[in-house]
């Protein structure tokens, strides 16, 4: 139902450590609906990567788009620069977007690694007692062909 989605999408949004932006999807013709600028606060309460995604660009004349674009900005709460413009039937904005996105993935991936790094994932339980899940073993055969005891795994 219709009640259930709201905790498992704040749950997911809350509890996906690796989220490394949000796109809202905006009318960047009329503008901000009620519920856009509703998520974009609880958004930016809990500290939430955004980008507003602005579509029918094509709807704006080109002389009022600069100004359309700030409007659409101060309207989400937003930096101007956190606004992307597209249009889906003028194909407008799909590529640069992309790109960012592409940008985003990178940056996110590099700093997970580097988090990897510093922070390798242990092996077997916490010595503080917490659960740990255990990384699974790595087991090969004994040179005779017979498979080894599970103490005697790696």
């Amino acid at each position: 139902t219709r009640a259930d989605w709201q905790p498992m999408i704040e749950g997911y949004l809350l509890g996906r450590e690796r989220l490394v932006r949000l796109l809202v999807l905006v009318d960047g013709e009329i503008g901000p609906t009620k519920l856009d600028v509703q998520l974009l606060e609880w958004l930016r309460h809990h500290e939430r990567p955004v980008t507003v995604v602005a579509s029918k660009q094509d709807k704006v004349k080109p002389s009022k788009r600069g100004a359309r674009r700030r409007d659409l900005a101060a309207g989400c709460g937003v930096r101007v620069e956190d606004v992307a413009w597209v249009s889906a039937a003028k194909a407008t904005g799909i590529e640069e977007l992309r790109g960012s996105i592409r940008g985003w993935l990178s940056e996110g991936l590099e700093r997970w690694r580097a988090e990897e790094v510093e922070e390798p994932r242990p092996k077997l339980a916490a010595s503080d007692g917490t659960k740990k899940r255990k990384a699974p073993p790595v087991v090969e055969q004994n040179p005779d062909g017979t498979w080894p005891d599970e103490d005697e795994w790696n």
